[in-house]
């Protein structure tokens, strides 16, 4: 599978830099960390991982991490891997719980650039909003470890 030109990856939750588990290292030894940043949507605590949706026209932030992946047969295992871990291939039942698509990422010094993400894709109305929209900032306070992370 060819990555369709668009080398970027932007992660928001288990998959951040630093997260402590085992795909989230592989992916930090893969692929190119550039910066954190955010998308245009809401976050979601669907339980032991959170769930994105992203919004072109809304104001609420979803933080996470661009990942740049360096060429097109590399990027595209890694695409095919994390495919694998979100359980968004064919032999997952459908429909999905995500679904990769591109959304734009908007960058500290302004500018935005186009990325993949796994978008949440089943309905949200029964989960929790995280309303700072930091997975890694609500995990450290939901675990004792910080003060902020507010859901809703």
């Amino acid at each position: 599978m060819a990555i369709d030109n668009c080398p970027i990856l932007f992660v928001y939750g288990s998959l951040r830099k630093g997260m402590p588990n085992a795909m989230a290292a592989w992916l930090e030894h893969k692929a190119d960390w550039i910066e954190t940043a955010f998308i245009k949507g809401q976050l979601f605590d669907i339980g032991d991982y959170p769930g994105a949706i992203t919004y072109p026209d809304c104001t609420d932030k979803v933080w996470g991490d661009i990942y740049s992946m360096d060429d097109d047969f590399s990027g595209a295992k890694i695409l095919d891997t994390l495919d694998e871990f979100e359980e968004c291939t064919e032999h997952f039942s459908i429909p999905h719980e995500y679904r990769r698509i591109k959304t734009p990422v908007y960058r500290s010094n302004g500018l935005s650039l186009e990325a993949w993400f796994y978008c949440y894709n089943r309905p949200i109305e029964q989960f929790k909003r995280i309303i700072r929209g930091d997975y890694v900032e609500f995990k450290a306070a939901t675990s004792g470890r910080g003060k902020t992370g507010t859901v809703k």
